[in-house]
């Protein structure tokens, strides 16, 4: 018992350390990615991204965090995970489509609220990050849960360096915002391939599991989790409300 305890703290340790040097990886090509884009897009086209990825980072961040805790608690406690894995895909797959609807069309409204009517197109194009990153986060969650943590490393690292790449590629091609956009769409992307290759899942195939499990136990760590969101994402919405420039 002792062996096995023992066993497993190493396991979380050196799992938590893999995805801990992982996620490093954002604040270097974070701040790569803002010295590029703030001297390629100047101050008008950089506001316009930084408001736009502010916006969705937001929603994906709502979507996403609804069900990250409930999901790696029952795929950690289950012994035939994949019919859990499953309607967690079709949950994210479902809510995530409806909300990316929901933005295309509020996009001008949106932009207007704002004061920048040029941001309509960018958040409509920007939307369709929103299904691929919540699957892709999805995808995490089922891993850690299964203590597949080399492998949820190994996406978070690719989707940095995949978003990087693409950011510094597209930019430099001419397409300006909208590359820097597609940048960020195409590591979601590859967050969503590499992550079926270690999870096969479908949310579309039928589960004895139900959704109703989920949320009754999400729902209170989800109202938690939103609160923090909002109050980070908060000033630079405000700001740009009440006109500040």
């Amino acid at each position: 018992m002792n062996q096995s305890s023992s066993q497993q703290r190493r396991h979380l340790l050196g799992g938590t350390t893999r995805v801990f040097l992982a996620e490093a990886l954002i604040l270097p090509a974070g701040l790569l990615i803002v010295m590029f884009l703030t001297r390629r897009l100047g101050p008008d086209g950089y506001g316009l991204f930084a408001l736009a990825a502010a916006f969705i980072t937001s929603v994906e961040l709502i979507i996403s965090s609804f069900f990250e805790r409930a999901t790696i608690k029952f795929i950690s406690e289950a012994t035939d995970w994949q019919p859990i894995g499953n309607v967690v895909m079709r949950l994210h797959l479902t809510i995530s489509v409806g909300t990316a609807l929901l933005v295309f069309i509020s996009a001008d409204a949106i932009a207007t609220l704002l004061n920048e009517p040029e941001l309509a197109s960018y958040l409509q194009l920007f939307a369709l990050d929103i299904p691929l990153f919540s699957l892709a986060t999805a995808q995490r969650n089922v891993l850690i849960g299964l203590g597949g943590f080399s492998q949820r490393a190994i996406i978070g690292a690719a989707q940095c360096l995949t978003r990087l790449v693409l950011i510094l590629a597209l930019v430099e091609l001419g397409f300006s915002v909208a590359g820097a956009i597609l940048g960020g769409i195409g590591a979601s992307l590859a967050g969503v391939i590499i992550g079926r290759y270690y999870v096969r899942l479908s949310p579309f195939r039928r589960s004895t599991f139900t959704a109703r499990q989920l949320f009754g136990y999400a729902v209170w760590l989800f109202l938690f989790s939103i609160g923090i969101i909002v109050y980070n994402k908060l000033d630079i919405f405000m700001l740009k409300i009440l006109g500040v420039d």
